[in-house]
């Protein structure tokens, strides 16, 4: 293990075995609301909701020099409101807002929405969807600080995460067709570099994304199929294939009128690109070292189907599920 971390100091030299790190977490919260719901007068033509959260967060690091657990603790109070109208026969929108009012969580915003416009279309309701949101949150405590034996930050200078996102979609019940548009500006990006240490870029980075869901149906015979294009603006930092699929062939029929049964094969693909990397010792994605040596090339995954056949059934509440995963592996 020692050879393994080599280039990442041990902060317990007289500890014998593997990393054998611990760390805990304890949140509670508890949230108070008021709710006009919508229908519940002749006057009420919407939902209106407002709410106030408490949430308290205790956190257990091991001690750097004695191995000896110490105790943080973080509090935050948020203030919140919702607007929705849910049952109109052509229009549907909901709104939801958040601030940060005291802790550890003071100026926290978390803003979302969405419209709907429904329309008639070939004896059906087909929608036309925007949604957008905005959020400003505070970085995760695990984030800013961590302990263990072989990895451990202060990243005191971490600065609000902001996420803005906008978008539009359309779907066509009758011909099992929906077709997103998304994008995506994410400001100060916290990601895990190689070493596997959390760094926060201060740059912008964009991701658009244009999704394409088509089912088809005879019968008992299901085809169902997802498309995906995706850019990111810095594939460095936020790695992505920049086209995924996903197609699945079954039939699905019942069994004396009560157990459903699903059998058939589904297939992933996806067009190569630098995966991140898993970190067993803080449980969390990295991205590739990039730097070529004798011993050590970065590697591309993608650009070949996984397969996989399946058998799943429902009986009443009962479900069980059954996988031949990867059935194309030499």
């Amino acid at each position: 293990m020692a050879d393994f971390y080599k280039n990442h100091p041990d902060h317990f030299p007289g500890r014998k075995g593997g990393v054998n790190d611990s760390t805990s977490y304890l949140s509670l919260s508890n949230t108070l609301a008021l709710s006009l719901r919508e229908g519940f007068s002749d006057w009420a033509k919407f939902d209106l909701t407002a709410f106030l959260t408490q949430d308290f967060r205790e956190f257990t690091l091991m001690d750097a020099d004695t191995a000896v657990g110490n105790r943080a603790n973080e509090k935050a109070t948020y203030l919140g409101g919702e607007l929705a109208k849910r049952t109109g026969k052509y229009l549907r929108y909901s709104a939801q807002g958040s601030f940060g009012v005291l802790g550890n969580n003071l100026g926290d915003m978390h803003f979302s929405g969405t419209v709907e416009a429904r329309i008639p279309f070939w004896g059906d309701t087909a929608s036309i969807q925007g949604k957008a949101f905005y959020k400003n949150l505070e970085p995760t405590y695990y984030e800013k600080k961590y302990h263990s034996r072989y990895f451990r930050w202060e990243n005191t200078d971490f600065r609000k995460v902001r996420k803005t996102f906008i978008g539009v979609a359309m779907d066509i019940p009758h011909t099992q067709t929906n077709i997103s548009l998304g994008m995506e500006n994410l400001s100060n990006y916290i990601y895990f570099d190689a070493t596997g240490f959390p760094k926060q870029q201060a740059n912008n980075i964009q991701v658009l994304a244009v999704q394409l869901n088509q089912n088809f149906q005879f019968k008992a015979i299901h085809w169902d199929n997802q498309l995906i294009y995706q850019i990111s603006s810095d594939t460095t930092l936020l790695p992505l294939p920049a086209f995924a699929a996903y197609s699945s062939l079954y039939i699905q029929f019942k069994i004396a009128k009560v157990l459903t049964i699903q059998l058939g094969a589904g297939a992933h693909y996806w067009t190569k690109y630098y995966a991140p990397t898993y970190e067993p010792a803080i449980q969390q994605f990295k991205l590739q070292d990039m730097q070529v040596t004798e011993n050590y090339t970065p590697v591309k995954i993608g650009g070949y189907p996984l397969l996989s056949a399946f058998l799943n059934c429902h009986l009443k509440q009962t479900r069980f599920y059954v996988e031949y995963y990867n059935a194309g592996a030499k």
